[in-house]
């Protein structure tokens, strides 16, 4: 039951970031060839629940992944994330959709449990 639970966790989440890879490329290609401007460039400090290096580099490494985002910086205390996104015209929305659709189901799959 554990095992398929996590199966469940991790199809959830590599879905989520083929989404997200997907949909950002087509806005940034469309972003790119357009005349019009569509971005609404913000540095977000984005307050993690990971922990360990391991949880840290992996959440980075998922937000960096989709075109439009970046992992800046960690703080020195560990508990916040400094992410540059280009299309954050509704900065809560996107953190919401890395704590919900990202940090979560990776914590749960790392951890065992939702954090």
């Amino acid at each position: 039951d554990l095992l398929m639970h996590r199966l469940r966790i991790a199809v959830r989440l590599f879905t989520s970031l083929g989404v997200d890879l997907f949909r950002s490329s087509f806005l940034l290609a469309w972003d790119v060839l357009s005349p019009r401007d569509y971005s609404q460039v913000r540095i977000l400090a984005y307050r993690m629940r990971a922990r360990t290096n391991r949880e840290i580099m992996l959440l980075s490494s998922a937000i960096t992944l989709t075109p439009g985002t970046l992992t800046l910086d960690v703080s020195d205390d560990r508990t916040t994330i400094f992410i540059h996104a280009m299309y954050a015209h509704d900065p809560e929305a996107v953190e919401r959709h890395i704590r919900d659709d990202v940090e979560t189901p990776l914590l749960t799959l790392m951890r065992g449990s939702p954090p």
